[in-house]
């Protein structure tokens, strides 16, 4: 294996989502690694797999930078944790690091109200916006459905879906106070199919790395939703290469990055063939499609990151256009909880032995924990990612899932909701 980072010392900051995968890859090519949070290691999977380990909260940005300064470290990333990521940056910027954005191209994609303005100058089909700004002039009732979100939350934080003139002013407030300047988006509610596109800069250069369906669920009411699966390669992924991809390439490339990963959310609606984007980040998203990219194409756009901050550029060359060519499927599939104590979780092992197909599984409560009464994506207590030969064979597996594991309560009640197979075929 080709040692590219020899002689370089990397810092990942906390122990979220990617993180793991991030110490791996930098040390199989050389570099030593250092992972810094304010967890025991027992507590961090990333700590255990480090070189070495540091506890300093990720927050504290003055010890971290004597940290650094002390170590000679090169590098300085996180997985996909925003707060991290942006401690990260923080860092790399003070002290002459390289990191693959700034602030100000962080707050373009991050930021609702900027991404929208974004969208509009460069063509790229959105949502109707029927308000932006301050929470305090927004004059509800706008005309149902609307969607009322803040301008700057992520992990589904606030977004609510109003079908009627009486919940829009709590909505509003809600909203508020979720946003830190208490900004909020009042937009038409766009019916349609969920997706997500990742896109990956190499040398200025966008290229679409995946796109997926993404099937959300209710886990309270119908206002607010989160995906329990997303399915690659998403159904409707040649109508949205020739309506929208050149548009959503253009937009990004004009943000002047280097080296990068984005994603954009949005909706399809087939009846009238419109697509509408409504929202995007700077960063891997939570589902890490990586791993299936990678899986299936070599292609892993959390490795060009680590690649950006220790070296400044991506050690190898990346695909031009959405991979062709290879009809398997895949899925990132989770099981979600109302909320509730965990009494038991059982099955998973003999289920996993199963499933050829299963090439990640995450687990991120235990028995004992008392799962959050929400709906963010914390309420993900499993998720599994599959790549299976065809949709046939994918519906087999997860109903295999479904069936065999299950998540309970003290008095024996299913905690989670479960991801209904048949709408792949639907």
């Amino acid at each position: 294996m080709e040692q590219y980072f020899n002689g370089k010392t990397l810092l990942v900051l906390g122990s979220n989502v990617g993180s793991v995968e991030i110490v791996h890859y930098a040390r199989a090519h050389g570099a030593h690694t250092i992972v810094a949070d304010y967890f025991e290691p027992e507590k961090s999977a990333a700590k255990l797999v480090a070189d070495e380990h540091a506890l300093i909260s990720t927050a504290d940005v003055p010890q971290l930078e004597q940290l650094i300064k002390a170590r000679h470290i090169d590098g300085v990333l996180a997985g996909i944790s925003e707060f991290n990521l942006l401690k990260a940056q923080e860092l790399c910027r003070q002290l002459g690091l390289p990191f693959y954005c700034n602030r100000r191209q962080w707050d373009t994609i991050e930021n609702k109200v900027l991404f929208r303005d974004l969208c509009q100058r460069h063509g790229v089909p959105a949502p109707r916006t029927l308000f932006k700004g301050d929470s305090s002039l927004a004059t509800a009732p706008y005309r149902p459905p609307v969607v009322v979100k803040p301008d700057d939350s992520n992990s589904s934080r606030g977004v609510t879906f109003c079908t009627d003139n009486e919940s829009q002013a709590d909505a509003i407030a809600q909203a508020s106070r979720l946003s830190s300047g208490h900004r909020v988006i009042v937009e038409e509610f766009f019916q349609g199919e969920e997706f997500t596109a990742h896109y990956l800069v190499d040398h200025g250069k966008a290229f679409l790395a995946c796109i997926d369906n993404r099937f959300p669920a209710a886990l309270h009411d119908a206002k607010t939703t989160i995906p329990i699966a997303r399915v690659y390669p998403c159904r409707y992924a040649g109508q949205y290469m020739e309506k929208v991809n050149p548009r959503v390439v253009s937009m990004i490339e004009s943000l002047g990055l280097e080296c990068a990963v984005i994603f954009v959310q949005g909706l399809y609606n087939k009846e009238s063939g419109r697509f509408a984007i409504f929202e995007g980040g700077l960063r891997c998203a939570g589902e890490a499609a990586y791993r299936i990219t990678d899986h299936l194409y070599g292609v892993n756009f959390l490795h060009n990151l680590v690649d950006y901050s220790l070296l400044g550029h991506s050690a190898k060359p990346v695909a031009e256009s959405l991979p062709t060519g290879d009809n398997r499927v895949a899925c990132v599939l989770s099981f979600a909880a109302r909320g509730g104590t965990i009494a038991s979780i059982t099955g998973v092992e003999q289920v996993t032995e199963q499933l050829p197909s299963l090439i990640h599984f995450e687990q991120r409560y235990n028995v004992g924990d008392t799962l959050p009464e929400g709906d963010t994506l914390r309420q993900i207590v499993l998720r599994f990612t599959l790549v299976c030969d065809n949709l046939n064979q994918l519906k087999q597996h997860i109903d295999l899932i479904n069936t065999g594991v299950s998540v309970r309560d003290a008095a024996g009640n299913d905690l989670c909701v479960r991801f209904d197979s048949s709408q792949l075929l639907a």
